[in-house]
This record gives structure tokens, sequence and C-alpha cells, in this order.
């Protein structure tokens, strides 16, 4: 009897120490994903300061929703749309950089293929010509694997204006018209605005 006390008693103890093991776990849980819904309605809201051309105000949002919740890709992807409307490319390529990271960790290949334009066009901007041809062609590559054709036009594009940039009107041009075609057969309005004036520019 004594032996069978102390196995119920011992089995009681493991019980209790994993519901309580269990429901730790189920706090952490619940406090993650609190602040990871925080730095989401941070960040929507730091959206809408931009659109309203408040950046220092929506800076600070997308800082406060970085400290809620550190691993949250858009927080960084946000600041870098900011520091670039701004000019400030190296807080810019920063923040962009860290969203491709955070991107790949999670193989978002949605993510993964805007990080790439971000940094596409922040290369070019630094007159980083090689690194900006670098991301411009993986970021069309993944648009090729998604059938995403804005953002193939958008990738062409800018391997468009690099080689303008670097003096090949040629291949420049081959470019823009490729992007062109693309924008027509999916019809984005903004995008053959895009596309007509950079082929018009080169002709």
């Amino acid at each position: 009897m004594k032996t069978l006390s102390k196995i119920t008693f011992l089995l009681l103890v493991g019980i209790l120490t994993l519901s309580t093991t269990n429901l730790f776990y189920a706090q952490v849980k619940k406090k993650r994903r609190g602040k990871f819904n925080q730095s989401i309605r941070l960040v929507k809201k730091a959206k809408s300061n931009f659109k309203e051309g408040k950046n220092e105000e929506a800076i600070k949002l997308c800082r406060d929703a970085i400290k809620a919740n550190a691993n949250y890709p858009e927080s960084y992807n946000q600041l870098g749309l900011i520091y670039s409307r701004i000019g400030d490319y190296d807080k810019a390529l920063t923040n962009y950089t860290k969203f491709l990271e955070l991107s790949d960790r999670a193989n978002n290949r949605a993510d993964i293929r805007s990080a790439r334009s971000n940094l596409a066009a922040i290369s070019y901007n630094r007159g980083e010509f090689d690194k900006a041809t670098e991301h411009a062609q993986i970021a069309r590559n993944i648009s090729d694997e998604l059938k995403d054709k804005k953002s193939q036009a958008r990738a062409i594009s800018w391997l468009g204006m690099i080689s303008k940039a670097r003096g090949d009107y040629a291949n420049a041009l081959i470019y823009q018209e490729q992007a062109l075609k693309i924008n027509q057969e999916s019809n984005d309005k903004n995008g053959l605005i895009y596309s007509n004036n950079n082929v018009g520019y080169l002709m």
C-alpha cells in the first residue's frame, strides 16, 4: 500500500508539474501574440500617418512596433519606405536589409521579392548599380515564380533604369519595352503610364 501511495503521489506531482508548465507556456504564447498584434496595429497607424505626410510620427510608431515585437517584418519595411521617401538612403538600406533578413528566415517569397525590389531602388539611388542589378534580377525571378505581372514589370523597369544610368540605352529600351508589354497584358494603368514615359524618354 505504501508503494502504491508513493506511486500515486509521484503521478500527481508529475501531472501538476506538467499542468503548471503548460500554463506557463500558454501565458508566454499569449503575451507574444499580444505584442505581435500590437506591432500590427502600430504599423497600420504608421502607414496612415505616412500617407498624411506625418513622417516623424510614422517613424516613431514603427520604432514602437519594433520595441513591441522585433520580429515583425513589416515594421522595417515601412521604416525603409519612409526613410527612402525623405532621402535618407542609409537608414532605408538598413531597414530594408532587416526586412529581407526576416522574410528570408520565414521563407516568405512575396516579402523577399518586395525586399529585393526595394533594395534595388535604394542601391540605384546610392549609385551602387551592381548591387541594384543583383536585387532587381532576384526580384524579377521571384516575380516570375509567383506569376506576379505587376512585380515583374517593376523589376524589369528597374533593370532598364540601371542600364540607362550606365549609359546602355539600347538595353534600357529593351527592358522598358518588356515592362510596357507586361503592363499592357495585365492592364495596370499606373504601370502603363510609368512604362510609356520611360519608353518615350529613350526613343
